[in-house]
């Protein structure tokens, strides 16, 4: 027991000297490549990708949460949704996810440990039913690693701003014509069938079996 605790406090420590300021720096938001993003930063996500499987658009901010010590480290994050123009907002902490429809106020998305030097996949993503944006507050907190979990809160880390923008600049796509083949229907994202094509994104089925996913401006 007595070396349990000693490799408690080892890590408690590491966990609380990498502080600028009043904000603690051990763990911070970044991207695939280890790029971190600074406190405060209001970044801008645009680019959207159509998921055929689930059959929905989807702006995935690309951001993850780095372990910047040398030890493993509590960590736990909050989120605030200040605008929601339609659609979800997905958050993900170390594969725990959950989605709002409706605005929140610091939220928590969990707590767990994450190694040293490892990066935990945030899987937020922005997915509307139509044209809108979508702004949401992140901000980090930082743990005392536990035997099974985090235990007590150390501190505050950074907090970021993500705006999510879907618009008709953030897919690669336009109407598409179908050379010699009727259009025999036109259906929602979600499958539900229209009597006409509506603003936004359209699934346009044709006679000759092709499907082809539209924007209608």
């Amino acid at each position: 027991m007595k070396k349990i605790t000693l490799l408690l406090i080892a890590a408690a420590f590491l966990c609380t000297t990498a502080n600028a300021d009043d904000i603690n720096t051990s763990l911070q938001f970044a991207y695939s490549d280890g790029t971190t993003v600074p406190d405060g930063s209001e970044i801008t996500v645009t680019s959207a990708i159509e998921d055929e499987f689930k059959g929905e658009i989807e702006l995935p901010s690309g951001l993850y949460i780095l372990n910047t010590t040398d030890d493993t480290c509590g960590v736990g994050m909050t989120i605030t949704v200040s605008r929601l123009d339609n659609g979800a907002l997905q958050y993900c902490l170390l594969g725990s996810c959950k989605s709002t429809t409706e605005l929140i106020d610091n939220v928590s998305a969990g707590t767990g440990l994450l190694k040293a030097g490892a990066m935990d996949d945030l899987m937020t993503e922005y997915i509307p039913e139509d044209y809108g944006t979508c702004t949401a507050t992140l901000t980090i907190g930082v743990y005392e690693a536990g035997i099974i979990g985090a235990g007590d809160y150390i501190g505050e880390g950074p907090t970021i701003t993500v705006n999510f923008v879907y618009d008709d600049t953030s897919l690669g796509i336009t109407d598409v014509a179908v050379a010699d083949s009727e259009i025999t229907g036109y259906y929602s994202v979600s499958g539900e069938k229209l009597s006409a094509p509506q603003k936004g994104v359209n699934i346009v089925k044709y006679a000759n079996g092709q499907t082809v996913k539209t924007i209608n401006k």
